[in-house]
């Protein structure tokens, strides 16, 4: 199974998995999602692998996993945990999230993956979108009628990984999703998330590894 998943990251850039997070997990991420967005005045909330260990559960997901440890090199790190705090603050337009490496196109390796969860259903306006097959294109954007774009509605426990170097626009906010990304090994991380391991907070193994 995974090796479909597999090939189907590497010819279109994303791939849409099925059943990642039950009722239970997403039902914890709403009560854990509560606090934290009433009191925020920021339009993102970051470093939610440190703000409840719930999050930090999800960021080990297994199935998500199973499918990087196939397309990432051994060492790979979780760059960033986080979500948008208002849906206003999600409208983002066609955008790479390759480009902050300034590593030239196409790349021979892939950089990065975002990771989406759907919480609840993330339909409509609100769904992400990509253009399958852009993370093979070099530096020239095409005209708009060659884009492609493709709407990437979700059903809630499913979960989105896209290659970072897909053109792509995620819409989604808390508390129906939550954004990850990991790198490889090589890159430094967006948020500053090591620094937890200095805690006795019961972090596992795996968790440990994927913040450095």
């Amino acid at each position: 199974m995974v090796d479909a998943f597999v090939e189907t990251l590497q010819r279109d850039g994303f791939a849409i998995l099925d059943g990642v997070l039950d009722d239970h997990a997403r039902s914890a991420v709403r009560d854990a999602f509560a606090p934290l967005l009433a009191h925020t005045t920021d339009e993102l909330v970051r470093g939610l692998v440190g703000k409840g260990k719930v999050f930090a559960r999800i960021a080990e997901q297994p199935q998500v996993l199973e499918l990087l440890d196939r397309v990432l090199m051994p060492g790979y790190l979780l760059s960033a945990l986080r979500t948008n705090a208002t849906r206003a603050a999600a409208k983002v337009g066609l955008h790479t999230e390759a480009a902050r490496y300034f590593v030239p196109r196409p790349h021979v390796l892939p950089l990065a993956y975002t990771v989406l969860w759907a919480i609840d259903e993330i339909a409509g306006d609100d769904a992400p979108a990509v253009i399958p097959g852009s993370h093979r294109w070099d530096a020239d954007f095409p005209a708009d009628d060659d884009r492609g774009v493709l709407s990437c509605p979700l059903r809630a426990g499913q979960a989105l990984v896209v290659d970072a170097a897909v053109w792509q626009s995620v819409h989604a906010a808390a508390p129906h999703a939550l954004i990850a990304r990991y790198c490889q090994p090589w890159l430094r991380p967006e948020e500053a998330l090591a620094h937890l391991m200095a805690a006795d907070d019961g972090l596992s193994p795996r968790l440990r590894a994927l913040l450095g």
